[in-house]
């Protein structure tokens, strides 16, 4: 089972993406406060990890551009989420793998986070 790591401080979101995230069968862990993020992340090892834009306190940009530079998490596809499309020409440049844009369809979503794995599981193997 692969596991995801959504990294969102509206609870809200985080509770739908959790919901429809476990009925994929995905193993999921929610974090909704960006204190320890790194922590978080290396005691849980996710496969791919969901991404706001806009934490409280916090750039989730620059948290990206922090896991692109760690050698333990550089290799966690990391997908930005925003309800800002503006964002969309600034994820890459952190090193974010995809973007999507809130409200999103739960098939692009599953899409997105579904070729994501592929490409990191084919990387390792």
């Amino acid at each position: 089972m692969k596991k995801l790591l959504i990294i969102d401080d509206d609870e809200d979101i985080s509770a739908m993406l959790f919901l429809l995230l476990r009925s994929k069968n995905f193993e999921v862990e929610v974090v909704t406060k960006s204190e320890n993020i790194f922590n978080r992340i290396k005691m849980y090892q996710p496969d791919i990890i969901l991404l706001d834009v806009f934490l409280t306190g916090y750039d989730g940009r620059v948290i990206c551009k922090q896991l692109k530079f760690h050698p333990d998490f550089k290799h966690i596809p990391v997908i930005m989420v925003s309800g800002d499309d503006e964002v969309l020409q600034t994820a890459e440049l952190y090193g974010a793998n995809d973007f999507i844009q809130k409200p999103f369809d739960a098939e692009v979503l599953l899409s997105k986070i579904n070729n994501l794995v592929k490409v990191k599981d084919n990387l390792v193997n």
